[in-house]
């Protein structure tokens, strides 16, 4: 026999200790009457307790009350084994870290705000894979594609502006990395998310934003964009907010979102580009996550469950049997008559 609930059988413990507390309960009460009047007169009166049924009685109502603690630890037997797939699709998110996402124009800041984004989507996933690409002027893995979800949040609690070295913004890069995550046999069961405020300054061997993206869509690779900013443009703010960045000519950088480019990537993508900015909702990426849901899934893990069978009310049966015949039983003896 199996209990789905073992962690209440402790309250067994209490039957004892309740019968002790009732057999003093009892013993006090028989003094009390035996200095009331002699046996003799009691079971005249009708007030004499027959021994052998008070005994039966604590019996039954114990026995009830053990089943009844039984029944809430849900006794299961009798089991089938059931096949579970694990279904889904495989989805890089590639996150902007360049110095341009700690721009305030979307509070907290492009970064935080894109990182708690990431959050929602991976809260919305069902059975799909997670991985994650951040990037500058390079980019690199920071966690390979997972179903474990809580693993791929913290990575992303350690994510900042600072943590890829080399400075500049290379989305060409980031997606040639990003596609270098999907097995060879992945088939059209493939995603990546790019968010970004959008401002490519690199162009490496990998090419431009566009021309990784023709590439990423004839590997069946369908790409959704999120612009992270406003077009009207912020100060990149440094040493924790007390200056902002400054070009060779000592004037204030602004960076601004560059819409045109994530729009012909996700174009390109065969995806769909939305935008993060002060009046997003948090429901941007519940958008993209639509489109993923409604793709082609692939299978990633099999595995078999046992299911038991509940049994709980045979106990509850028996318990309540053993409570009514427990109270239809009487205590006292007959009234004698002379």
């Amino acid at each position: 026999m199996h209990f789905a609930h073992p962690d209440r059988l402790w309250l067994l413990l209490l039957v004892p200790l309740a019968a002790g507390f009732l057999w003093i309960s009892a013993w006090q009460a028989r003094r009390a009457l035996s200095r009331f009047g002699s046996p003799e007169l009691l079971a005249r009166a009708g007030m004499a307790v027959a021994g052998g049924r008070r005994f039966l009685k604590s019996i039954l109502f114990f026995a009830g009350v053990v089943l009844l603690i039984l029944a809430l630890a849900g006794p299961q037997w009798g089991a089938t084994r059931e096949k579970i797939e694990r279904k889904g699709v495989d989805v890089v998110v590639v996150l902007d870290t360049s110095l341009s996402m700690d721009a305030r124009d979307v509070a907290p800041s492009r970064l935080i705000k894109s990182k708690e984004s990431i959050v929602r989507l991976i809260d919305m996933m069902k059975g799909d894979r997670i991985g994650i690409v951040v990037f500058a002027g390079s980019s690199f893995v920071m966690c390979p594609l997972t179903l474990d979800y809580n693993a791929a949040r913290m990575f992303l609690d350690i994510i900042d502006t600072g943590i890829v070295p080399e400075p500049g913004t290379d989305i060409g890069h980031a997606l040639q990395t990003a596609s270098e995550l999907f097995p060879e046999n992945a088939g059209k069961h493939k995603v990546v998310v790019l968010m970004s405020d959008g401002e490519n300054l690199e162009s490496g061997e990998s090419g431009g934003p566009l021309d990784m993206a023709e590439k990423l869509s004839e590997q069946n690779v369908r790409i959704y964009t999120v612009g992270v900013g406003g077009p009207q443009g912020a100060e990149i703010p440094l040493d924790s907010g007390t200056k902002v960045k400054k070009d060779r000519e000592g004037r204030t950088v602004i960076t601004r979102l560059d819409e045109e480019t994530l729009r012909k990537v996700a174009l390109t993508g065969e995806g769909k580009y939305v935008r993060l900015d002060t009046r997003s909702t948090g429901d941007e990426l519940a958008s993209i996550y639509k489109g993923i849901a409604g793709m082609d899934k692939k299978t990633f893990d099999e595995e078999y469950q046992i299911n038991y069978e509940d049994r709980f009310y045979w106990f509850v049966g028996f318990a309540l049997l053993c409570l009514v015949l427990e109270i239809l039983i009487p205590e006292r003896k007959k009234r004698r008559r002379r």
